[in-house]
């Protein structure tokens, strides 16, 4: 079995070019809100039980953060109560874990009903 130079092969490799004028645009506010939406919801999922998870939390979303608050929406107002009833700490506190700002919680049912 022969050793191979790796010294020599790495002197082979060629140099990549790097540009400090690299322009990658921003995250637009719909696509920010949905990874933050995507990280909280792995959170609360490994905070409470699978079962408590899809009955309180399936058609639940991040709509917006803006102005110190979150924005929430649910599908139904018993959801929307059940859960700043239970879970605003749980919630405030994956918000703080997630953004580092100390957010308050609006939750809005959608399709027209109470907020």
């Amino acid at each position: 079995m022969q050793k191979i130079d790796l010294q020599k092969q790495f002197e082979d490799l060629p140099t990549p070019a790097f540009s400090k004028d690299i322009n990658i645009p921003p995250l637009s506010k719909e696509e920010n809100v949905d990874k933050k939406w995507k990280v909280i919801r792995e959170l609360i999922k490994m905070r409470i039980s699978h079962r408590e998870f899809m009955m309180w939390y399936e058609g639940f979303y991040l709509t917006k953060i803006s102005n110190g608050i979150a924005e929430f929406s649910c599908t139904k107002a018993y959801q929307r109560e059940w859960i700043l009833n239970n879970h605003p700490r749980l919630l405030k506190d994956i918000l703080f874990e997630t953004t580092n700002q100390n957010l308050d919680i609006s939750i809005c049912v959608r399709g027209g009903g109470e907020k």
